[in-house]
């Protein structure tokens, strides 16, 4: 059976392949692995796509740059909410990344059949922990470690209450403070390019030239979101502005800060009863959300992470609709 993904990556985006590679393995595992995927990608970076489709056994095609929308959200224009509206209307269930998400898909369509559920790539399985010892090693990694992911986008947002300098200095505090605990730095990127406004590798370099650089590392190499996953499975705490970061952390009972700008971080956060723990920086200034880091980090120190099957299983059922929906439609 063929089946078409749009709106995922598998390149430069390790949120876009983290989710793309856990509907492959789901969905092979309710199929027999009798599926072929293809991924319709950016013309822009097709050669790219195409190097990590053969890398992980898959396919891709070019999709033409025309006014359609290939993935909604946040559903803030009259373009995105216009073209929303007659897909949703169209679709026999709409899946929503989380509650809020939920409400506003139902404003857009009142009458759609909308369920909530996590984010897929809680299912991911990361890579052994024996890479993940080898790999840091190889990166003077010894020993505890901390790992902190700032964000291109968090720090070229436009309409938040904290600047992209402030932002910088944001996270600069932070990991000044977290220096104190006798651990190692992580600076683990979930973005590459070579536009440095968009790159994670670049912020983070922002950040580190305003600290003190030992017992800290950058980890520059492209990795696949399995690997990423291991690295901060295995790290004593998280401190996170990339979202499937926080994804990774969370499934994987990391204790974990979002430092977030849109509803999708607390949205994941509440299905482990911890929506409190998301600084947001769309509504308060940098000197206020350094202040309650402190405090959340003090709460973080004395909380015991324990993993939370329901979230997992909220993640299964989706698939197991899905599976439903795919052999209605291949029995028409």
């Amino acid at each position: 059976m063929q089946i078409l993904v749009t709106g995922l990556c598998l390149s430069r985006n390790l949120g876009g392949a983290a989710m793309a590679l856990t509907l492959v393995q789901e969905l092979q595992k309710r199929f027999n692995n009798q599926l072929s995927f293809t991924f319709a990608v950016s013309a822009i970076d097709y050669k790219q796509e195409l190097q990590w489709a053969k890398y992980y056994n898959l396919k891709v095609c070019k999709y033409a740059h025309l006014s359609t929308y290939l993935s909604y959200g946040p559903i803030n224009n009259l373009n995105t909410s216009f073209f929303a509206k007659y897909e949703f209307n169209h679709l026999d269930t709409i899946f929503a990344r989380g509650k809020q998400s939920l409400e506003e898909c139902k404003k857009i369509a009142p009458n759609a059949n909308v369920i909530d559920f996590p984010d897929i790539a809680v299912l991911l399985e990361p890579e052994k922990l024996s890479w993940a010892k080898e790999y840091l090693h190889a990166n003077k990694v010894e020993g505890k470690y901390i790992v902190l992911s700032p964000s291109s986008v968090a720090y070229r947002l436009k309409d938040a209450k904290t600047s992209a300098q402030s932002y910088i200095e944001l996270f600069a505090n932070i990991a000044s403070y977290l220096q104190k605990l006798d651990m190692q730095l992580v600076f683990l990127p979930h973005m590459y390019s070579d536009n440095k406004n968009e790159c994670d590798i670049e912020v983070a370099k922002k950040v580190l030239s305003l600290l003190d650089p030992k017992k800290i590392t950058l980890i520059e190499d492209e990795l696949t979101p399995m690997q990423a996953k291991a690295i901060i499975a295995n790290s004593e705490y998280a401190i996170v502005s990339r979202y499937h970061a926080l994804v990774a952390a969370l499934s994987s009972s990391t204790k974990v800060i979002a430092v977030g700008w849109n509803i999708k971080y607390r949205d994941l956060l509440a299905y482990y009863n911890m929506e409190n723990f998301a600084l947001d920086l769309k509504n308060k200034p940098q000197q206020i959300l350094y202040k309650e880091f402190q405090e959340l980090f003090g709460q973080l120190q004395n909380q015991n992470f324990e993993k939370i099957d329901h979230v997992n299983d909220l993640v299964i059922h989706s698939f197991e609709l899905l599976e439903k929906l795919i052999n209605k439609h291949v029995a028409r």
